[in-house]
């Protein structure tokens, strides 16, 4: 009988030993496992992009030299209204300056260009008349200030029987950054 007491208690000691001294080992190992294959993971993964270095910078050069020129034709987030004011004293000034009249302004709904990069497009509407000359000067202030501005849409008619006089429409757009609110 003290023989089987003795041998269960070896057993009882032997489970507990495997317990509290070979299970947290075997814990322990399986976590040291795990953290090396993330590191291993992580320094194939950055070995790779130091491979791609080279590609990598000429892209994100190429991305940059575009935005560069981007920026000089999209406004920066502003409310519609502000835009439109703004905008709408730019063009009376520039109409202005070329001495050509306006019988009226109208904007249309703003629409998203790219819903990638959230640029919306403003586009006004002009009623305009004036000389061929003046005519000719506007479209030629336009088209050298590219800067905001895009001309989608120019026609004139010959107005009456005075060859120098012009009778139309314009259309331009504006483009800007983030939301028409």
């Amino acid at each position: 009988m003290r023989n089987k007491h003795l041998v269960s208690m070896f057993i009882i000691v032997l489970l507990l030993c495997m317990k509290f001294l070979l299970y947290p080992v075997l814990e322990w190992q399986d976590a040291q496992i795990i953290n090396l294959q993330l590191l291993k993971n992580k320094y194939l993964k950055t070995t790779e992009l130091n491979k791609q270095k080279d590609t990598i910078e000429k892209y994100y050069q190429d991305i940059s030299m575009k935005l560069q020129g981007v920026k000089g034709v999209v406004f920066e987030p502003m409310k519609e209204t502000e835009l439109q004011l703004q905008q709408q004293k730019w063009l009376e000034g520039l109409l202005a300056k070329n001495f050509i009249s306006y019988r009226n302004i109208g904007w249309e709904k703003p629409t998203l260009v790219d819903g990638n990069n959230d640029i919306i497009k403003h586009s006004v509407n002009l009623s305009l008349k004036g000389d061929i000359n003046d005519i000719v000067s506007l479209y030629i202030s336009l088209e050298t200030n590219i800067h905001f501005t895009s001309i989608d849409s120019f026609n004139f008619n010959i107005k009456g029987n005075d060859q120098t006089k012009l009778d139309g429409r314009l259309v331009l757009s504006f483009y800007s950054y983030g939301h028409n609110s």
